[in-house]
């Protein structure tokens, strides 16, 4: 018997929380006046702060990226703000001359930035939802940490080592011939006389981040040491068990760790539901060589996490 665990890594780094709302200062005739915004302390002498070629580049602009830096309280701020104005006027330089030489109207372009505001725009859009995601009760956590062992009370600490190889180096044969033999070093010899591409490199991970069907299993790979194979898209791991420690979480350790799982959960939860109500609204037409996509689910980040739940672990019989 052969374990063969895939895993899907599935970016759903929407971000929901919410954005300051600040209303911006009030342009006057008086150029000279000190415009000041609240919340991150910027001071700057005029609404203009910089100009190229006659474009003018505003406080606006500038407070907007230094807002993304999350500059801390104690930091020098004048030389960031200055660094970041210089970036400004670089990237404004450069607009200027790709718009003179016509890129702002080729195909490629266009495309491009209106893919740019369709991202942002829906981005901006959940963010705007983000009030009405459900909160995580004490409650909710200590029930969570009652029903979960595995990740609590049972919780372990796994030890693993591996070599790395490219998947394409790796052929059915070699596979059958690397299980029979059952140790990592006489793997990594004959790797070595075939001049493959390899990492040894062990690796520790908890029992909560490894795939329920692998947990399942975890009583015959410590029994056997089993070498089984962690496939990762171009990169697989040959791995074999050597062992594994008690880290039980319990407390208040356990409630904050259950608080924050479950919060990821309801933020998972509340974009697909907020994307199957947003489906359901909409008249969506699929034509040509997509119409098929008509009898498939909808919902595109409950088909990524089902996708994962179906391929996270493949357990193959050995036929030959």
């Amino acid at each position: 018997m052969r374990f063969i665990f895939s895993t899907a890594i599935v970016g759903l780094s929407l971000m929901l929380t919410a954005c300051g709302a600040d209303s911006e200062p009030q342009a006057t005739d008086d150029s000279t006046q000190t415009t000041k915004v609240p919340d991150d302390g910027l001071v700057l002498e005029g609404q203009v702060v910089a100009q190229v070629n006659g474009e003018e580049i505003t406080i606006h602009e500038l407070n907007v990226e230094i807002a993304r830096l999350n500059i801390p309280a104690d930091a020098d701020r004048r030389p960031i703000e200055e660094n970041v104005l210089r970036s400004i006027v670089s990237r404004k330089i450069f607009e200027q001359k790709a718009k003179a030489i016509g890129l702002d109207r080729s195909p490629e372009v266009l495309l491009d930035i209106r893919r740019t505001r369709s991202a942002l725009l829906a981005q901006a859009y959940l963010r705007s939802r983000s009030g009405e995601r459900p909160a995580v009760s004490r409650r909710e956590a200590q029930q969570y940490v009652l029903d979960n062992p595995v990740l609590f009370a049972n919780r372990t600490y796994y030890i693993f080592d591996s070599i790395v190889v490219p998947t394409t180096d790796l052929t059915e044969e070699l596979k059958d011939q690397y299980e029979a033999s059952g140790n990592l070093n006489d793997i990594e010899s004959d790797l070595l006389s075939k001049e493959t591409q390899h990492q040894r490199r062990p690796y520790t991970i908890y029992s909560e981040t490894l795939p329920a069907a692998m947990i399942e299993k975890m009583p015959e790979l410590q029994r056997d040491r089993t070498v089984f194979f962690l496939v990762q898209g171009a990169t697989t791991f040959i791995t074999q068990y050597q062992e594994s420690r008690p880290a039980v979480l319990a407390g208040e350790e356990a409630i904050d760790a259950a608080i924050r799982t479950l919060t990821s959960q309801k933020s998972r939860d509340f974009l697909t539901s907020i994307e199957l109500n947003a489906v359901e609204e909409s008249d969506v037409t699929y034509t040509g060589s997509f119409s098929n996509l008509e009898d498939k689910p909808e919902n595109l980040i409950q088909g990524k996490l089902q996708q994962e739940i179906d391929d996270s672990v493949q357990s193959t019989d050995d036929v030959q």
